[in-house]
């Protein structure tokens, strides 16, 4: 479900069926619901970009894993989603591996379809096995990377266009399929007005703190960083692990602000003095950099968080606890440059431009 648009994966698709409605096509949505995101209130934002909005609901038996098709792509196969793909004779664009189900189906042989990668799915359910410490979860990720990889070979030349998020993903998805291209994240790029300095400056993390990913991040900053700083800190995100809440309230000068809602995150990255953005994985692209270009102040990231794209003296680098702390002294006592903000938004125009130069000639070519 693709609003609220409040985390990455999401992020990129709300912006796209934007982007798309605002170049004149004609949108029928088919998603799937689990959190109750698809509430009515949701469901009549979507219905502003998209001519019908249908809801599925995602099955998860626990018979799905003995298959051969990964879980996360037998508990999206939904035969009222093939009927209504079936009405009509449009181009079919599949968000991500995990709604592929029916790319490969006979009934669709003669289709335009379009898959667009959110990363590479095998490498990072590989990633999320070795990153967790609970066993049952570490032997379900090691298999469905497993069936992932050979999922991947199998479902790829089905498609006309594969879409990539990344140069490096491209290189590898291109030895499945010739015909993919980048496209990079769809963004909505608005000026952001200058916001006052707050009374204390503070430095932010903020993720789906429910993610593996994002919370051994978090803990490994806390540890590694948080506690050799006086600074304010500020980490914020969806459902922390207890774990991480004992961590963050253990330090004076870390608060830890547990699923807010959106108002409240906008608010704290629009305020925070210091952005800190920190992964331990290079797959895909990180959607909250490209937030955090648009609407914050400084901000310093790992070589993992910027992968290949071109962001140059946009932001820091730093890559290791020693080469951070030593920027946030340096940071904190900077004004932040508006200038380098019109820099920013120039270059994330261009992002736009370029994503909305590839979706057109992707959906008119076929025409």
């Amino acid at each position: 479900m693709p609003f609220p648009p409040d985390y990455g994966g999401v992020i990129d698709v709300f912006y796209r069926i934007k982007q798309l409605r605002e170049k004149g096509f004609l949108i029928v949505l088919h998603c799937f619901d689990y959190k109750h995101r698809a509430n009515d209130s949701n469901i009549r934002k979507l219905k502003e970009y998209c001519q019908e909005v249908h809801i599925y609901s995602r099955k998860k038996s626990i018979f799905f894993l003995l298959g051969k098709q990964p879980f996360i792509v037998r508990s999206r196969q939904n035969k009222q989603l093939l009927r209504n793909l079936l009405k009509n004779d449009y181009p079919i664009l599949f968000e991500g591996i995990h709604t592929t189900s029916f790319l490969s189906h006979s009934l669709l042989k003669k289709r335009y379809k379009v898959l667009r990668t959110h990363n590479i799915e095998h490498k990072y359910y590989r990633y999320l096995s070795e990153s967790t410490n609970q066993f049952f979860k570490r032997l379900f990720y090691k298999i469905e990377s497993r069936k992932l990889k050979r999922y991947e070979i199998k479902i790829l030349p089905f498609a006309q266009k594969v879409l990539s998020i990344s140069d490096a993903d491209k290189r590898f998805f291109e030895k499945l399929n010739p015909e993919t291209i980048v496209l990079n994240p769809s963004l909505d790029i608005e000026t952001v007005p200058v916001q006052p300095e707050t009374a204390e400056r503070f430095i932010l993390f903020h993720g789906n703190l429910s993610v593996e990913e994002n919370e051994k991040a978090a803990l490994f900053l806390t540890t590694t960083v948080f506690s050799k700083i006086d600074f304010p800190v500020v980490i914020a995100g969806k459902s922390p692990s207890a774990k991480l809440q004992k961590a963050a309230t253990s330090l004076p000068n870390v608060r830890l602000v547990a699923s807010p809602d959106e108002k409240t995150m906008k608010s704290l990255i629009v305020t925070a003095h210091i952005h800190l953005l920190y992964s331990f994985q290079d797959t895909g692209v990180k959607l909250k950099l490209l937030s955090v270009l648009q609407n914050g102040r400084f901000c310093i990231a790992n070589n993992a968080i910027v992968g290949d794209l071109a962001v140059g003296e946009l932001l820091i680098l730093a890559n290791s606890p020693e080469e951070i702390l030593s920027e946030i002294k340096e940071l904190m006592n900077k004004q932040f440059d508006e200038n380098q903000r019109e820099h920013r938004n120039s270059f994330l125009l261009t992002v736009k431009q370029r994503t909305e130069a590839v979706l057109m000639s992707v959906f008119t070519d076929e025409q």
